[in-house]
């Protein structure tokens, strides 16, 4: 039964869910010329800003303040149609109009109005290899992961009915076989998530296909069928990673953030890829993850803003695709919030709950015609 608790959350109704032909947004945009002037603020107490190599891989508490001088133009959006009665204030722009229809949300199957993943990079070791660190300490953090948090995570999703999609790297998957089998045991997806965890956008072309062919073989030989998701290790690829893909069988990607519902890439070896899209805001590691740059956050106000996300990707008919780390969300009071935030998806009406695997089929088959 779901925990009674109190809530606040944003309602982004009609803005986000109205069809396309319900009302239209005109953009005036400002000159290139007279874009907004940027400065970087240094976190409290600091006295410069460094960006170690760790900090490239998920976001530091880093802030950009815009100039006041440049906060007033940001005024108004002129809007006609049934609704223009909703003003965004953002006017006072200068150059041409772009008209900006509201695209319809997409068709989930049955009556969903929209769909919801539980997505997990089991990580391991390698989060920390691939930064160079091998102090035993920071490793068995890692370790964490799929030895003590993954049996409770698998048993939290069984109880709640769940099949999720976990991306495991080849390195994990060969040291770690037990936890493969659990993950297959417990009928949940595997997909690719490199070797050691490196940075796509750092390799030379052999290098990232050796890299994508051993994750192919490595996974396909302990989960007992070949993956068709790929998520790049911090989401980073090089400009060769779709063409790989679509060149070794892969249906889907899950690495953008610019869109809220799945799309079809520009086809590359006659395959267009399905995206499935991501954002930081629904990971755990920008909360969670500790690294000696920023501090580290309550769980009570990550599940708040998760479940604010949530419900605003929901109204809007979009996909929510939450991204954990098990050595991070595995924490005692972390599973709680991830306990309670199952239980709220669980009990939300109409929505469909699937994997990846599951979402980008029915996207390619039916949903990437409507769009």
């Amino acid at each position: 039964m779901l925990a009674t608790r109190t809530v606040v959350l944003l309602t982004l109704g009609p803005l986000l869910a109205a069809p396309a032909t319900a009302q239209q947004i005109e953009i005036k945009a400002k000159p290139p010329e007279q874009a907004p002037k940027l400065e970087i603020v240094p976190p409290p107490g600091a006295k410069e800003i460094t960006r170690p190599r760790e900090s490239d891989f998920y976001p530091d508490d880093i802030r950009v303040r815009l100039d006041p001088a440049f906060i007033e133009p940001f005024a108004a959006v002129k809007q006609t149609g049934p609704n223009s009665a909703v003003q965004m204030g953002l006017a006072g722009w200068t150059s041409p109009n772009i008209p900006v229809p509201l695209a319809p949300a997409p068709r989930w199957p049955g009556d969903a109005r929209a769909a919801c993943a539980f997505t997990f990079d089991l990580d391991a070791e390698t989060l920390w290899m691939a930064r160079d660190v091998r102090e035993p300490v920071a490793l068995s953090q890692g370790r964490f992961g799929p030895v003590e948090a993954l049996p409770r995570i698998l048993h939290l999703l069984a109880a709640a009915g769940i099949r999720a999609t976990f991306f495991v790297p080849a390195w994990v998957a060969e040291h770690y076989p037990d936890a493969m089998k659990a993950i297959v045991t417990g009928h949940h997806e595997v997909g690719c998530h490199g070797d050691e965890h490196e940075r796509v956008s750092e390799l030379d072309a052999a290098r990232e296909e050796a890299i994508l062919t051993k994750s192919l073989e490595t996974l396909t030989r302990h989960a007992g069928r070949r993956p068709t998701g790929y998520r790049a290790p911090s989401w980073q690829l090089s400009p060769r990673t779709l063409g790989l893909l679509a060149r070794h069988g892969f249906e889907y990607s899950s690495n953008m953030m610019d869109r809220l519902t799945p799309y079809l890439h520009p086809p590359e070896a006659g395959v267009a890829l399905v995206e499935i899209p991501v954002s930081w805001v629904l990971d755990d590691a920008p909360y969670f993850l500790f690294t000696g740059q920023r501090s580290l956050q309550p769980p009570g106000p990550v599940l708040q803003a998760w479940l604010t996300e949530f419900d605003g990707i929901t109204e809007a008919g979009g996909v929510t695709n939450f991204t954990f780390h098990p050595q991070l969300i595995g924490r005692p009071s972390r599973l709680a919030c991830l306990r309670e935030l199952i239980e709220y998806v669980r009990h939300t009406p109409r929505l469909w709950v699937a994997t990846l695997g599951e979402i980008s089929a029915h996207w390619r088959s039916h949903g990437a015609a409507q769009r």
